[in-house]
């Protein structure tokens, strides 16, 4: 369907722009801040992931290295509230390289798959860190270890390929913030923690849907990872900003999702940041499809869902006492995201005659949906 592939093609480019979509900026910017963090505490700065001449794709040093420097930080992680919840104690491993992680693409950026569990034993303790934040969050679940078989493997190439084919601009410009896909057993289809920095999970069970939805988990975790590093290198939440004082918002679908959810401010801006995303890359994927073919109502519902909670997002981003927690930087990436995604879809109903609108909150008021 053309109309949808030419609107995905203007804002894939649209996304992979300026201060929060460059990836270059951004890792420039991440590497001096750790850079400055490890000077500042007398400690190493990470290692790059790609090691000296000869020495090979070697992640985990780097992912390691972050944390023992997130971990010095005061408050320590501060985009997250973490007061009380297990902070990773992996800084003794920084020089622990897994030979099991291997990048199976040729893509420049992609992030490597951890191929074999037991054949290393530096991700224990990734897996460690991955319970522990789980089991603060109210999860009860079991979460094991999977090494991958070629055909999972396989699916996370494919995963990876179809989000390049779909957002080429976009994936370019997000994947290289990963290092390492991990697979697990685990009822959580995919997941990402701060306390893990440069690491994205995915369940078993998730790689053997469709290749579409493969490749928006992994590009949803991924943005995670890059609204991390815009978050300590931009001026997103405004100065004293804190996860605990902050209003939250309520989210009027959660509670179809398993539960009443309500967010703080920076985390409305960071779910915003995938939902228009995910919004662009099933747009993209229409304009790949037939208007006939088994798919695309599924396609289209999805780029719809997408759609209208991040309108949602950047509609209760504007509330005053929610904007009142922005920077200048997170109010121009509301707008920026507004601006380069949510307008143009609203804007083309397309050859499917979408109707691109707001999650519905008809019985609720701006008061009764922020709540102290």
């Amino acid at each position: 369907m053309k109309t949808y592939a030419g609107l995905a093609d203007r804002i894939d480019r649209e996304l992979a722009v300026g201060p929060f979509g460059d990836a270059d900026g951004l890792l420039r910017d991440k590497e001096l801040y750790y850079t400055g963090v490890a000077w500042a505490h007398a400690m190493e700065a990470p290692p790059p992931w790609n090691g000296p001449e000869g020495s090979g794709f070697d992640p985990l040093p780097s992912s390691f290295g972050r944390s023992a420097l997130d971990m010095v930080r005061q408050p320590p992680v501060p985009f997250r509230t973490l007061s009380d919840s297990p902070l990773p104690d992996l800084g003794s491993h920084r020089r622990t390289r897994a030979r099991s992680i291997v990048r199976r693409r040729a893509a420049e950026g992609d992030p490597g798959l951890l191929t074999d569990w037991a054949a290393d034993p530096a991700p224990s303790a990734v897996l460690r860190v991955a319970r522990e934040v789980l089991a603060y969050s109210g999860f009860t679940g079991a979460i094991d270890p999977h090494t991958p078989s070629s055909g999972e493997a396989a699916a996370v190439d494919t995963g990876l390929s179809t989000a390049h084919a779909l957002l080429p601009a976009v994936a370019a410009t997000t994947f290289p913030f990963v290092s390492t896909v991990l697979v697990l057993r685990c009822s959580i289809p995919s997941m990402h923690a701060v306390q893990l920095p440069e690491m994205i999970m995915v369940s078993r069970e998730l790689l053997a849907r469709p290749s579409p939805v493969v490749g928006e988990a992994l590009l949803h975790e991924s943005l995670h990872e890059k609204w991390n590093i815009a978050r300590l290198t931009r001026r997103l939440m405004a100065d004293g900003y804190t996860d605990a004082a902050s209003p939250r918002v309520y989210l009027p679908w959660s509670p179809s999702d398993g539960g009443r959810r309500n967010f703080n401010a920076a985390r409305l801006l960071s779910t915003l940041h995938v939902y228009a995303h995910l919004a662009a890359y099933y747009v993209a994927a229409l304009g790949a499809a037939s208007p006939s073919a088994p798919e695309t109502a599924d396609l289209a519902r999805r780029a719809q869902r997408n759609f209208e909670r991040a309108a949602f997002l950047e509609s209760a981003l504007r509330f005053e006492r929610v904007d009142g927690q922005l920077g200048a930087d997170g109010r121009a990436m509301r707008d920026w995201l507004a601006s380069a995604c949510l307008r143009p879809l609203q804007d083309t109903p397309g050859e499917l005659s979408l109707d691109w609108r707001p999650f519905p909150v008809p019985d609720m008021t701006e008061q009764e949906l922020v709540t102290a």
